[in-house]
């Protein structure tokens, strides 16, 4: 058997950082880890590398620096639902 290779794709949102960014610029932001917690997101921990895409295109790539484990409510889903019943 060959080698596999396996990504794994989660739903982010900026919710902290520069309005906008131009390539090849480095930015630290924040991100809310949006499906949370009926997504499990335990490789989002400081050291992980990723790639951020759009659909197909790859926009970024970066490095986990710390994670806090605050909730937070989200101002919407892309599936419509709230993030959090109440």
């Amino acid at each position: 058997m060959g080698n596999q290779l396996v990504e794994n794709y989660l739903g982010v949102m900026f919710v902290g950082g520069p309005d906008q960014m131009d390539p090849g610029v480095t930015a630290e932001v924040k991100l809310a880890l949006m499906y949370a917690p009926e997504v499990s997101y335990t490789g989002v921990e400081p050291g992980a590398t990723f790639t951020l895409r759009e659909g197909p295109e790859i926009v970024g790539y970066g490095l986990v620096l710390s994670r806090g484990r605050e909730s937070m409510s989200l101002p919407f889903r892309p599936d419509g639902e709230s993030s959090r019943s109440q």
